[in-house]
């Protein structure tokens, strides 16, 4: 028995595959008009009939429109991504610059199409939205088919525009394939761990703490996008998407693994929708059957956050540092890296934990008064063992002849050490600069005459770390986190002057934070936000 109108209304929402970003026209009459559930819902039915476009109800409307979204936005994502691989028409494409190209293509088509049916674009995501309860098992399977046949289309009018013999030139131009040097196993593993931290993004974006906080998500997914092509395209080609790979494996002719392309990621979006659901996802009516204490839940989930977040740094991190499965990487493309992985990870998990992923944040945290000394313990545990995790994983999945190379008599992968010309005291001090720069970052955020502008922080965040990172890494590797130096130490057995990655960025903390408290931290009466219910900020305790 439905026990009010909004649960009626929820309902309908339901039946007709409301996408979550897109809206449904909201039914007029007054309830005090209406007698029973029964006659409000058949006064629902009929106000839907009485609406006509084009002869048909509003509701059928609105389905075919949003039916009309996905293959219209997933024939662009093939054509603006798939194009930026073309070579032989001038300036030769690079890995950045079609990487680059399918994230910025993600980021313009959830502009035009994401109020409209949520621009999925990609079975792996409608699975997610299937297992949320925001669209119909039936709808779910007309978003499946209008997305592959988007990107049949959207390949097909790249084979039109391209010189026959342009084209016979690309040798399976835009498919997704597995690295020779990989074995299955490893394969299958890549493209599930590249589509669970796509899933677990759109999973940040869709909770309801960062409701009102959408104005920068289409950048947000765009660049989260980039970077997973950045890491995982060396491997298997970073598909995330059937839909994706299909498309190209019909127009060349390559089907090599497809099946891989079609078994991973949607198994990947299954699993982490049912672990975002049930363990961080607060308001699931469903978590409140675990009988738990709420605080002692509350910390566990903090736990988990900073150790999948850690992880993700170091693995998305440290594979761009990988020479051997394609174009030898830059620096500016690792840092860029790096600081696009704090992006996402600051995305997904920031209103869980804060996304500290570093024992110097949470330091700082700490003398801020934001969380408990008990709590900070918490936090560093879960970085260091996510740390020591995620690059065990990158190492688990990379060929050993990669990893690291017999013969190879430098420091192992990913390890940060002083350049070989600069001394001791001149590492330490770059390193305690760029981690008090960092600090200061994370003190301004918290601030609370910024209380109210967290919407891009996760943005503000990544190209923080970028420029860092190019700052600091010819002179000291640019950690500026203990976690993040500890794990590839460990891994390789390299702690050649080990201490500055815990001394400069932890006494850059306990110093930083104090002054910004006494010197720039201001709380005055107009300056104060307005009280939140907790969903207005991204940020969980304003932490980061």
């Amino acid at each position: 028995m439905l026990e009010s109108r909004n649960e009626i209304y929820q309902q309908k929402q339901t039946e007709i595959g409301v996408s979550i970003i897109g809206d449904v026209h909201t039914f007029q009459s007054q309830p005090s008009q209406i007698s029973s559930n029964a006659d409000l819902l058949n006064a629902y039915r009929g106000e839907q009939q009485k609406t006509k476009i084009l002869g048909i109800s509003e509701a059928t409307f609105d389905n075919i429109t949003r039916f009309a979204a996905e293959i219209a936005g997933t024939a662009i994502l093939l054509f603006l991504g798939c194009g930026s691989c073309i070579k032989g028409l001038g300036q030769e494409p690079t890995n950045l610059m079609t990487n680059l190209s399918f994230g910025f293509a993600v980021t313009a088509i959830i502009t035009m199409f994401g109020h409209i049916s949520g621009a999925h674009l990609n079975p792996s995501v409608t699975i997610l939205a299937l297992v949320f309860r925001t669209i119909s098992p039936v709808m779910a399977v007309f978003y499946v088919i209008a997305q592959v046949i988007g990107a049949i289309v959207g390949y097909g009018f790249i084979v039109a525009m391209t010189p026959t013999d342009v084209f016979g030139l690309q040798e399976g131009m835009c498919t997704t394939t597995v690295h020779e040097t990989m074995n299955l196993g490893e394969a299958f593993l890549v493209e599930f761990l590249c589509t669970a931290i796509l899933i677990f993004t759109v999973c940040g974006v869709w909770d309801p703490r960062t409701g009102k906080l959408q104005d920068s998500a289409s950048i947000r997914v765009g660049l989260v996008v980039a970077v997973l092509s950045i890491v995982g395209g060396p491997y298997t080609g970073a598909s995330m998407n059937p839909a994706r790979s299909i498309a190209p494996a019909i127009y060349t002719g390559v089907f090599d693994d497809q099946w891989l392309y079609w078994v991973a990621p949607p198994l990947s979006a299954l699993c982490i929708a049912y672990l975002y659901k049930f363990v961080f996802w607060r308001e699931d009516p469903e978590r409140k059957n675990i009988r738990m204490n709420a605080a002692t839940m509350d910390r566990i989930s903090e736990f988990l956050a900073e150790l999948l977040g850690t992880a993700l740094l170091l693995f998305f991190g440290c594979s761009s540092c990988i020479v051997g499965l394609g174009p030898i990487p830059e620096h500016f493309v690792i840092c860029l890296t790096f600081g696009l992985a704090v992006m996402l990870i600051v995305n997904i998990f920031g209103c869980i934990s804060g996304s500290h992923l570093n024992p110097a944040v949470t330091v700082a945290a700490t003398i801020y008064k934001l969380i408990t000394p008990t709590q900070a313990a918490i936090y560093m545990a879960g970085q260091f063992i996510g740390g020591f995790v995620g690059f065990g994983v990158l190492k688990a999945i990379t060929p050993a002849q990669i990893f690291r190379p017999e013969n190879s008599t430098g420091p192992g992968l990913c390890t940060t050490i002083p350049n070989p010309d600069v001394s001791s005291l001149q590492a330490f001090t770059v390193e305690f600069i760029i981690s008090a720069v960092l600090i200061l970052i994370c003190c301004a955020v918290w601030d609370p005459r910024n209380a109210n502008h967290h919407d891009s922080v996760p943005l503000r965040f990544g190209l923080a770390i970028t420029c860092l990172a190019l700052v600091g890494g010819p002179y000291s590797g640019g950690s500026m986190n203990p976690a993040r130096s500890l794990a590839p130490a460990l891994w390789n057995g390299d702690f050649d002057q080990h201490w500055i990655y815990w001394l400069a960025p932890l006494l850059a903390a306990a110093l930083t934070t104090p002054f910004y408290l006494i010197v720039f931290r201001r709380e005055t009466p107009s300056e104060k936000p307005e009280k939140s219910s907790g969903e207005d900020f991204p940020l969980r305790t304003n932490n980061v």
